[in-house]
């Protein structure tokens, strides 16, 4: 009766770890031309400011619209009262 080739655990870890630790990139390669992360990072959420205040002017715009409207449908309403409509 010879050796058996039962797998040795120890090497089934060592297949599963990783020979390479990965680096974050400092540069992203893009349209020939190297763009520094933070770069990226920082025009990104320049972007983000200015989608942010363009919908907080679209909703005081909507909340204006809204009180313009509601204001006019009281009127209607006194003048319906009135007999005025």
């Amino acid at each position: 009766m010879g050796k058996t080739n039962s797998p040795d655990p120890s090497d089934e870890l060592t297949a599963m770890t990783p020979t390479t630790v990965i680096q974050p990139r400092a540069f992203i390669v893009g349209r020939s031309r190297l763009m520094p992360v933070d770069s990226i990072r920082n025009r990104a959420l320049d972007r983000l400011y200015e989608r942010r205040e363009a919908v907080h002017q679209l909703i005081r715009d909507l909340e204006g619209y809204q009180k313009l409207r509601e204001a006019r449908l009281a009127r209607s309403a006194t003048a319906l009262r009135a007999g005025r409509g």
